[in-house]
């Protein structure tokens, strides 16, 4: 089975084979071998031996702090004795991974598509047009995939910043400004023979700036018109060094790009500039990887996260994203996760096991979700954890057994969940939490239990297993309510009561234990009947 009928789920592990071993390969080794559990590396190759024996030498290492038996991919020398191997099936390949000198790229991947291989390329995928055009038309004719690695698009900063442009909040865009001041000694160029040259390498902009070009379109849509100067004024190179751009998009917005590699002595900025005339954002840095502007005329919930969307790492691979799904740094969600459409997820969260995510929900910082079905529009703030096994275990003399739990957590549309909670998921069945139900902070819902539509839980409530609350029911704060409790459809529970018996539709319930409210007034009654009597003998 291959890549090319575009299947989305894969019986086995996807074979790789990564053609360059230079610099920028090490960075794909590392990925791939992070993702073990469904990519494998079967071959790497290379013309020089010395760059396959770094290679050797980075997967080695990488072995040993997986603790992993070694398992060495295939050596190749020559390119072209890889894709007669393949060819002679003698070895499966689903992916070549083309990190190779970018002038090679476009006879590389023709020749990989040509016997139904599909292509991934480092940047830049080609460097004049008619050499990209003819790489997409063999991938096109084949039926196999070809991808460029422009993963800035990932960046949490640029992701907010995306999701503002679509949204509208900066109204119409008058400007925008690209700046990429990096510094390239003479020495960089002068390690390898192809660098600096037209035909294999590209100047500043196909090559070092090639991810700002990417992230115009991607931002802004396609350009009508450009004019630039550019020229060699620093480094014995054949291409330009540095570039000055001015530019037009298709709906309007003007902008300018300027590009060097002689900044002095080290890189000093690649920033974005938006300028809209509801709205101005800088994403700045040495490599766009924070903001350092950032207002608008009216605020939303997105400025909260500004601070904390500086450029960091999260694992979301293997997990399937609705469309303008805003991931946050430190996220990690596991493969067979679904998260629907306009779906907002804060840094540090996990989202695991085959959990669901309907459209428009917020996830809070910190927060954890296991084994978890939640409908649209429901809200869970910072440190809640959702999913975890229940509190249930068998006494022993001599060891404690924990009961395994296999249930899951339901959560129905428009819900919303406070920060620090707690919600253990179902023994064998699901614990259930309805339409519109309102949780405070620091509330925990013990496993089994059922918390029926327009409920209301203030904080520090906590909820044993197996409890039943029935239609709009509200509990004032600091209540418990003893496992295997109903409480009827429309009831109130006082704040601070301790609830050891179940109660029918429509309760007062207040007290500790707590019991019927007018009951609980005739007591308090009587008792003040008797201290009067009393006091008067």
């Amino acid at each position: 089975m291959t890549l090319n009928k575009f299947s989305p789920i894969l019986s086995r592990k996807i074979k790789i084979a990564l053609v360059g071993c230079g610099r920028i390969s090490e960075n794909h080794i590392k990925s791939i071998y992070l993702h073990s559990d469904k990519a494998e590396l079967k071959v790497i190759c290379d013309t020089q031996k010395i760059c396959l024996d770094k290679a050797k030498e980075k997967i080695k290492r990488i072995l040993i702090e997986k603790s992993s038996v070694p398992k060495y991919p295939q050596e190749f020398n020559s390119y072209q004795e890889l894709l007669e191997a393949i060819k002679l099936k003698k070895i499966e390949i689903d992916l070549i991974v083309l990190t190779t000198p970018s002038g090679l790229h476009p006879s590389q991947t023709i020749s990989a598509a040509e016997l139904g291989i599909n292509v991934c390329t480092e940047k830049p995928m080609a460097t004049n047009i008619e050499d990209g055009l003819s790489m997409v038309k063999a991938c096109e004719k084949a039926g196999v995939k070809l991808f460029v690695v422009k993963q800035n698009r990932f960046n949490s900063t640029l992701q907010l910043v995306k999701k503002q442009i679509k949204r509208g909040r900066f109204g119409r865009l008058s400007l925008i400004t690209v700046n990429v001041f990096w510094h390239r000694p003479q020495s960089y160029y002068d390690q390898a023979s192809w660098r600096g040259t037209s035909d294999l390498d590209g100047g500043a902009l196909m090559n070092q700036a090639s991810h700002y070009v990417d992230l115009m379109y991607w931002l802004n849509g396609p350009i009508e018109s450009l004019n630039a100067v550019s020229d060699t004024l620093g480094r014995e190179i054949e291409v330009e060094d540095t570039l000055a751009m001015n530019l037009k998009w298709k709906n309007g917005t003007l902008g300018t790009m300027a590009v060097t590699m002689l900044t002095y002595p080290e890189n000093l900025e690649g920033s974005i500039t938006i300028l809209g005339e509801k709205g101005t954002v800088k994403l700045g840095g040495k490599a766009i990887n924070n903001f350092e502007h950032w207002n608008f005329e009216s605020s939303n919930e997105d400025d909260l996260h500004v601070e904390n969307s500086n450029y960091k790492t999260s694992n979301i691979y293997g997990c399937v994203l609705g469309d303008d799904v805003f991931v946050g740094p430190f996220v990690e969600i596991q493969k067979g996760v679904v998260i629907g459409d306009d779906t907002f997820i804060s840094e540090r969260v996990s989202v695991s096991c085959n959990c669901k995510i309907g459209k428009g929900c917020f996830l809070g910082v910190g927060s954890v979700i296991e084994y978890t079905i939640i409908d649209k529009k429901v809200t869970i703030s910072s440190n809640t954890v959702i999913g975890k096994s229940g509190f249930g275990f068998i006494p022993n003399k001599s060891k404690t057994h924990l009961i395994p739990h296999i249930g899951g957590v339901f959560i129905g549309e428009g819900t919303n969940i406070g920060a620090g909670c707690t919600i253990d998921r179902g023994l064998i069945d699901d614990t259930f939490i309805g339409k519109y139900v309102m949780i405070d902070n620091q509330v925990h819902v013990g496993h089994n239990s059922t918390i029926d539509d327009f409920c209301i839980l203030a904080g520090q409530v906590g909820l044993s297993g197996s409890v039943i609350l029935k239609k709009n029911v509200t509990i004032g704060g600091d209540v418990s309510i003893k496992d295997n409790i109903t409480i009827g459809e429309d009831s109130v529970i006082a704040g601070a009561s301790k609830v050891f018996n179940s109660f029918p539709k429509g309760s007062y319930i207040g007290g500790s234990p707590a019991q019927n409210i007018q009951d609980w007034k005739r007591i308090v009654a009587s008792q003040r009947l008797n201290l009067k009597k009393r006091k008067n003998n």
